[in-house]
């Protein structure tokens, strides 16, 4: 294992349960997630060797980010990077990439209670991602968290209310002699909630945007001191519970991982939001990221003189 601090604190959202309905719902996603770890627990017991000697790494990734303002970003001379936009598989179906973690900042977020979005989703088909909550306090803004050599146990369908454990899952993903680990990497980084945000549209503002491009910046660099860089596949990380914007999280992720100069794909799950984003892609894949990041700032004052009604930021570029 590697240095962590026990989390000494936690933080539980203001909300209310609204109705029978909600509680029933959460109760029957709380009872497949059971059914998750009682099929985690079945396999263990008939581990035998190299199976018994297979190891799990938990590293806490951590950068000096605090020169990268938004004039920073807005000087950088970087070209954007190719993309790859994916209408419709599942993060988790991409077998040879970096997966990454909508994380709550407490990693694991609702995990252990009724929380049961894509995290949460995440550490009961993959049940040895649950030993972080115990090893890893709370994420500051220059830090992520990486977890090699998880194994996936669980198939699972549905999202939210809807989750039910599928049956077994034998992970394909080849062990790795040397490090006995499987070849297997989460990334965990946070983004800032804007659930309990009346106005939304705070979240262009500069030092929103420059504190979620470092947040990912940092989790995207992390792979520097790898011979060989693993893609990374995204989606709308902190766009559900959140409340963030997919299309501006695209366009942040994307010059993000440019400057991290790591390949990049993007799933969309179909979102009509981001059904033109190859459209996108092609316009801006030209461009430095500064120029890119200036298109956010555009937008940002667009929004102060009120006239960004009926406008995307999609429609910016």
């Amino acid at each position: 294992f590697f240095f962590f601090k026990q989390k000494t604190a936690y933080e539980i959202s203001a909300c209310l349960v609204g109705s029978e309905m909600c509680i029933r719902d959460r109760y029957y996603s709380s009872q497949e997630k059971v059914s998750c770890l009682v099929n985690y627990f079945q396999r263990i017991m008939c581990f035998s060797g190299d199976e018994l000697r297979r190891k799990v790494q938990y590293k806490r990734i951590v950068k000096d980010v605090e020169d990268n303002n938004y004039e920073f970003w807005e000087m950088l001379t970087d070209n954007m990077n190719d993309i790859e936009i994916d209408n419709q598989n599942k993060i988790e179906e991409q077998q040879d990439c970096i997966w990454v973690d909508f994380a709550n900042k407490f990693i694991g977020g609702g995990v252990l209670k009724t929380g049961c979005v894509q995290e949460e989703i995440l550490f009961m088909i993959c049940p040895e991602y649950l030993a972080s909550v115990l090893l890893c306090e709370k994420m500051q803004d220059n830090e992520a968290i990486l977890i090699k050599g998880g194994e996936q146990f669980s198939s699972y369908k549905g999202y939210g209310k809807t989750f039910e454990f599928d049956g077994d899952f034998k992970d394909q993903r080849q062990l790795v002699p040397e490090s006995q680990m499987l070849d297997t990497v989460l990334l965990a980084i946070d983004a800032v909630n804007f659930r309990l945000i009346t106005k939304k549209d705070v979240q262009y503002q500069n030092c929103y945007v420059t504190r979620e491009l470092n947040k990912a910046y940092v989790g995207f660099s992390s792979q520097e001191d790898e011979k060989v860089l693993k893609k990374i596949a995204t989606g709308k990380w902190g766009c559900g519970a959140f409340y963030g914007n997919c299309q501006l999280k695209f366009i942040m992720q994307w010059m993000a991982a440019s400057f991290a100069r790591v390949p990049l794909i993007f799933h969309t799950l179909k979102d009509e939001k981001l059904l033109n984003a190859g459209d996108i892609v092609e316009k801006l894949k030209g461009k430095t990221i500064g120029e890119v990041f200036n298109l956010l700032l555009d937008y940002n004052e667009k929004i102060k003189e009120n006239i960004s009604n009926g406008i995307h930021l999609f429609d910016l570029s």
